[in-house]
């Protein structure tokens, strides 16, 4: 689940991406170096760096929350498997193709006995033929040649692949301001900086938090602060709301089907619709 400190983090990084287009290592895009964190600045090390002429972001949650609970608490996917791994069968011959993620499983069912091989990290698609063909020939002669395995007199071929995503309920929604500061040595500094950071928040509708939910972000207000007593401070406040969800994640699994069947010799298209012999995808909990 995600909570304030993802929803600061991800504030942050947004911060950075705009005052760092080109990465940190190639130099900030206002020329002046600047430190970007979540949390409240610590005084010593901000009088610091306002004194070597180096501007500060933070990011903080405001005591302002609001809950906004309203849908259902119905499963849906957040972590889809990434996992490209495909199967196609022609006569008797099942073709491998894609790229294997692990974890996961390949199982072949022939004429109803199931046979299975684990998609371990490392796995290619000529050691997943090769292994199962070694399994299935256990039971009934099968053959391995790279990405292919032929499976003799096989009547029906059913060949499944599952892998392991994220299955999220969402129990709760919230909203809550945060507050990006601006700590800068100079106003002119200050408003350099400010106006990358505020158009870098202002663009997006949504951002992605770690557990796959996201977060819907709305500008709030905007204020300056200049301390008399700190002659080197100059700040700005720029407020955005943010309402995230609190999901609850399990374990699920994605399942792709891929079959061929025999009649009399002739072999028939798999009922399903998918090209070559792919068949739908369907999620399921563990």
């Amino acid at each position: 689940m995600a909570d304030l400190t993802d929803v600061e983090n991800a504030l942050a990084a947004l911060c950075a991406s705009a005052v760092y287009p080109s990465g940190v290592g190639s130099g900030a895009a206002t020329g002046i170096p600047t430190r970007i964190y979540p949390g409240w600045p610590m005084s010593a090390k901000l009088d610091k760096d306002l004194k070597d002429k180096k501007v500060n972001v933070s990011i903080f949650a405001g005591k302002s929350e609001r809950n906004t609970t309203r849908y259902p608490r119905a499963m849906r996917v957040y972590g889809k498997p990434g996992s490209e791994l495909q199967a196609s069968i022609a006569g008797n011959v099942i073709t491998l193709g894609g790229t294997p993620t692990a974890p996961g499983a390949l199982t072949a069912v022939i004429d109803g006995v199931p046979f299975s091989v684990g998609i371990q990290t490392g796995s290619t698609l000529e050691t997943l033929a090769t292994a199962l063909a070694q399994v299935i020939n256990q039971s009934r002669p099968a053959i391995s040649l790279g990405t292919t395995l032929a499976i003799q007199n096989a009547q029906t071929i059913i060949v499944k692949r599952s892998t392991v995503g994220k299955l999220g309920q969402e129990l709760r929604r919230q909203e809550r301001h945060f507050t990006i500061s601006v700590w800068a040595f100079s106003p002119d500094s200050r408003a350099a900086t400010a106006k990358l950071i505020d158009l870098a928040l202002t663009e997006p509708h949504w951002i992605v938090l770690p557990d796959g939910s996201a977060g819907r972000i709305r500008y709030i207000n905007t204020m300056d602060h200049d301390e008399p007593q700190k002659s080197l401070e100059y700040r700005r406040d720029i407020v955005y709301a943010v309402e995230y969800p609190t999901v609850k994640l399990i374990d699920g699994h994605e399942v792709m089907i891929a079959t061929r069947e025999t009649e009399g010799g002739q072999h028939v298209s798999p009922s399903t619709g998918g090209s070559h012999g792919e068949a739908i995808i369907t999620t399921n909990t563990t």
